[in-house]
Protein backbone atom coordinates (compact mmCIF):
# COMPACT_ATOMS: atom_id res chain seq x y z
CA UNK A 1 0.00 0.00 0.00
CA UNK A 2 2.54 1.83 1.21
CA UNK A 3 4.17 2.00 -2.70
CA UNK A 4 0.91 2.67 -4.19
CA UNK A 5 0.57 6.15 -1.74
CA UNK A 6 4.01 6.47 -3.21
CA UNK A 7 3.59 6.74 -6.46
CA UNK A 8 -0.02 8.46 -6.40
CA UNK A 9 1.76 11.58 -4.18
CA UNK A 10 4.43 11.45 -6.57
CA UNK A 11 2.55 12.14 -9.64
CA UNK A 12 0.01 14.33 -7.96
CA UNK A 13 3.18 16.87 -6.99
CA UNK A 14 4.21 16.63 -10.52
CA UNK A 15 0.88 17.69 -11.82
CA UNK A 16 0.88 20.13 -9.53
CA UNK A 17 4.03 21.74 -11.23
CA UNK A 18 3.47 21.29 -14.52
CA UNK A 19 0.07 23.05 -14.29
CA UNK A 20 0.92 26.26 -13.00
CA UNK A 21 3.75 26.26 -15.87
CA UNK A 22 2.13 25.36 -18.44
CA UNK A 23 -0.83 27.90 -17.84
CA UNK A 24 0.80 30.46 -15.91
CA UNK A 25 3.97 31.43 -17.41
CA UNK A 26 2.33 33.86 -19.37
CA UNK A 27 0.59 35.71 -16.14
CA UNK A 28 4.66 36.10 -14.80
CA UNK A 29 6.58 36.81 -18.29
CA UNK A 30 5.60 37.90 -21.41
CA UNK A 31 4.35 35.64 -23.97
CA UNK A 32 4.16 31.77 -23.40
CA UNK A 33 6.72 29.28 -22.16
CA UNK A 34 9.14 28.30 -24.37
CA UNK A 35 9.37 24.02 -24.76
CA UNK A 36 12.79 24.36 -23.85
CA UNK A 37 12.16 26.58 -20.71
CA UNK A 38 9.52 23.75 -20.13
CA UNK A 39 12.13 20.91 -20.43
CA UNK A 40 15.00 22.86 -18.66
CA UNK A 41 12.03 23.51 -15.77
CA UNK A 42 11.30 19.57 -15.70
CA UNK A 43 14.76 18.89 -15.10
CA UNK A 44 15.08 21.10 -12.81
CA UNK A 45 12.77 19.19 -10.48
CA UNK A 46 15.85 16.64 -10.15
CA UNK A 47 17.15 18.86 -7.74
CA UNK A 48 14.01 18.07 -5.27
CA UNK A 49 15.04 14.32 -5.15
CA UNK A 50 18.02 14.90 -4.99
CA UNK A 51 18.89 17.21 -2.02
CA UNK A 52 15.63 16.46 0.10
CA UNK A 53 13.93 13.19 -0.95
CA UNK A 54 17.43 10.99 -1.00
CA UNK A 55 19.08 12.12 2.06
CA UNK A 56 15.60 11.98 4.25
CA UNK A 57 15.68 8.13 2.99
CA UNK A 58 18.96 7.75 4.56
CA UNK A 59 20.70 7.66 0.79
CA UNK A 60 22.64 10.90 1.62
CA UNK A 61 22.96 13.76 -0.69
CA UNK A 62 22.99 13.03 -4.24
CA UNK A 63 22.16 9.49 -3.44
CA UNK A 64 25.22 8.33 -3.28
CA UNK A 65 25.12 5.84 -0.19
CA UNK A 66 22.16 4.03 -2.20
CA UNK A 67 22.09 0.51 -2.85
CA UNK A 68 21.94 1.51 -6.33
CA UNK A 69 25.31 4.02 -6.38
CA UNK A 70 25.13 6.76 -9.14
CA UNK A 71 22.51 5.19 -10.80
CA UNK A 72 19.62 6.57 -8.39
CA UNK A 73 20.56 10.00 -9.26
CA UNK A 74 21.09 9.42 -13.00
CA UNK A 75 17.56 6.95 -13.18
CA UNK A 76 15.98 10.35 -11.36
CA UNK A 77 17.45 12.95 -14.03
CA UNK A 78 16.43 10.84 -16.62
CA UNK A 79 13.27 10.10 -15.26
CA UNK A 80 12.81 14.21 -14.82
CA UNK A 81 14.00 14.70 -18.08
CA UNK A 82 10.89 12.44 -19.16
CA UNK A 83 9.06 14.52 -17.40
CA UNK A 84 10.40 18.09 -18.77
CA UNK A 85 9.93 16.42 -21.71
CA UNK A 86 6.05 16.35 -21.64
CA UNK A 87 5.53 19.69 -20.45
CA UNK A 88 7.76 20.93 -23.49
CA UNK A 89 5.19 18.91 -25.57
CA UNK A 90 2.39 20.36 -23.96
CA UNK A 91 3.94 23.89 -24.27
CA UNK A 92 4.31 23.37 -27.47
CA UNK A 93 0.77 23.03 -28.62
CA UNK A 94 -0.91 25.32 -26.12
Amino acid sequence: NEKLIGYITHYSIGVGLAIPFVFGWAHFFEGPASPLWALAYGVATTVVSVLFVYPSIGFGVFGWRSPEGIRAPLSSLANHFFFGLGMAIAVAFT
